[in-house]
């Protein structure tokens, strides 16, 4: 029986609608709130690795270790921390992966632009968090497979990586608006209240 799930969503039954589209979209952002790497890891590998802030809380030793420069690999934010922009890539990737293949007549085409656009950007600032951490990482494009001699990918170059910023970013300038809000109705609102 090829029975088609209802009740949840697979890669192989969503990225079928407009809404589905915005959905997914949602899901990207979802990176920046749904994990706690641009919440506070990102504090803890920037800001506490310099002198702008100190490690303190709960005496987390794995914490000190960041302070001190020495990141043993028992210390388990490394891993988590690859691991959610990596998911946040993965995200994207679908979406621009999914959205050409959507013929949903509520999917304008302004707004596909809008949202490659977005997953672009998206994409391109998770690779920059990357890089700035890491060096050369494993440049993943295409994330919709468990298929390990297609995951299993060499590490990049940090040039490599930046390449790739710069050509995210350059499809986000190509495909998002200059300005937001051009909606007459919109505007007219703004307007009358100042």
């Amino acid at each position: 029986i090829d029975d088609i799930p209802v009740t949840s969503l697979t890669t192989g039954n969503a990225y079928k609608s407009a809404s589905d589209m915005e959905n997914a979209l949602a899901g990207c952002y979802n990176t920046f709130y749904g994990t706690d790497y641009y919440q506070w890891e990102n504090v803890m590998l920037s800001d506490v690795r310099s002198d702008n802030a100190y490690p303190g809380g709960n005496n987390e030793e794995t914490f000190f270790d960041y302070d001190r420069s020495t990141l043993p690999p028992s210390n388990h934010h490394n891993y988590v921390n690859w691991g959610a922009l990596y998911n946040g890539i993965a995200r994207c990737n679908i979406l621009l992966d999914k959205i050409n293949g959507v013929n949903d007549p509520a999917l304008t085409d302004s707004r596909k632009k809008e949202i490659i656009g977005e997953a672009s950007f998206l994409r391109a600032f998770h690779y920059f968090q990357l890089v700035k951490l890491f060096g050369g990482v494993p440049i993943e494009l295409s994330s919709n497979t468990a298929n390990p001699t297609i995951t299993r990918k060499a590490r990049a170059t940090e040039k490599e990586v930046y390449d790739q910023i710069v050509t995210d970013l350059t499809t986000a300038v190509s495909n998002l608006p200059d300005t937001y809000g051009s909606d007459p109705k919109v505007n007219k609102v703004r307007a009358t209240k100042g």
